[in-house]
């Protein structure tokens, strides 16, 4: 609510409102969110949508080796 509400305008989504949530997990200690949320800002498209789709499994297979994928950049 707060990045669709502009409530800091010096906030990276301000200029990218509205925001559409499309994946959360919640943590009991706030450095395990942040250790997942850099984890995950590393990772291709493709295995970010696959999380988004609860796809956990593919994962390792998007894992192995990008070029056999595609790569993040284009049309993915």
């Amino acid at each position: 609510m707060e990045h669709n509400s502009g409530k800091h305008s010096d906030a990276f989504t301000y200029m990218r409102r509205p925001v559409e949530l499309k994946w959360y997990e919640q943590f009991s200690e706030p450095q395990q969110a942040i250790e997942v949320e850099k984890k995950i800002k590393g990772w291709s498209r493709k295995k970010k949508i696959a999380i988004i789709e609860n796809r956990w499994g593919d994962l390792p297979n998007l894992s192995k080796n990008y070029t056999q994928h595609g790569s993040s950049t284009g049309s993915d």
